[in-house]
């Protein structure tokens, strides 16, 4: 039996998709210039022609969002790179993240317009596209004059901590939802509104074993997790204590209903010093980050 030429003609689903993400990556450049864009950011994971990047104008600043342990992208050209948690965040949640990482490491500053385009990684396609003002989103960083991180936090510090609350978000531990919260930068300051509630498993060892950029800490802070209390990290990535009791008075803003003592701490020790703090619910999965008393953003899990 023929199948007809109508059916012959019909794309497969493949096609179908490709056909869909050229006409976003297409259609974006076009918003993008339209409304005179400063930067288009993309994840790199959902681009399924890589080629397209060298036709991106010249003009216009390009921010690629690469996952990690996903393909490398060449070093050499002529855009941005920044690493983000290979978890399965929903749409506006990767904008979130690769907006977020984008201004801590300066690639984006608040106040600039973006272009985002993200979508499915398996397989790759483009099937979102949203046009933000960095800080609209994230109040604390909406004046030009407020700094991104502490000024002694490094970005990749902040990074790492964002990267183990996301990972303890979806994993938890042997299968259990587990909470977390991370105290980064100024922890001389810190000291002054805090108190061990355990002895501290980090104390007595050299400053380069307890480092959170070493990729053999991370599962030791993994099971640290579920100790009571918080983790005091150094703007250079030493990890102070663990199992850290703050006790950082109450914030004047209003927490959302629900929020529970470890949100109101991390609000109110990011209230009392210059520290930035990233949050895992125990409860939802949610990673909240704090700053200046306030919730910055927060990336919901995904179900």
């Amino acid at each position: 039996m023929r199948i007809s030429d109508e059916t012959e003609s019909m794309p497969t689903e493949q096609a179908r998709r490709e056909f869909v993400s050229r006409q976003m990556w297409n259609q974006g450049l076009d918003l993008a210039r339209a409304v005179n864009a400063d930067a288009v950011l993309l994840y790199a994971d959902a681009l399924h022609d890589k080629a397209a990047l060298q036709e991106f104008p010249e003009a216009m600043k390009l921010v690629v969002a690469v996952r990690d342990g996903s393909e490398e992208l060449d070093e050499e050209a002529d855009y941005l790179c920044v690493r983000v948690p290979a978890l399965p965040f929903a749409r506006m949640d990767q904008v979130r993240v690769a907006v977020l990482l984008s201004v801590s490491k300066g690639f984006l500053k608040p106040g600039e317009s973006v272009v985002c385009l993200s979508g499915a990684m398996n397989p790759p396609s483009f099937d979102t596209v949203v046009v933000t003002e960095v800080g609209q989103e994230m109040e604390v960083f909406s004046r030009p004059d407020t700094d991104t991180l502490p000024h002694d936090v490094k970005p990749e510090v902040f990074d790492k901590c964002l990267e183990l609350a996301t990972q303890m978000a979806y994993e938890g531990r042997e299968g259990k939802p587990v909470g977390a919260i991370f105290v980064v930068g100024d922890s001389r300051n810190v000291a002054n509104y805090t108190k061990q509630l355990i002895l501290n498993p980090f104390r007595g060892y050299d400053p380069d074993e307890r480092n959170i950029l070493d990729p053999r800490l991370g599962e030791t802070i993994k099971e640290l997790c579920s100790l009571d209390g918080a983790f005091i990290i150094a703007g250079n990535g030493e990890v102070v204590s663990g199992g850290t009791y703050l006790r950082a008075g109450a914030t004047e803003e209003e927490l959302p209903g629900g929020l529970g003592a470890r949100h109101a701490a991390a609000a109110g020790i990011s209230a009392s010093t210059n520290a930035i703090v990233v949050t895992t619910s125990e409860s939802t999965g949610t990673v909240r980050v704090f700053k200046g008393g306030k919730i910055l953003t927060e990336i919901k899990k995904l179900s």
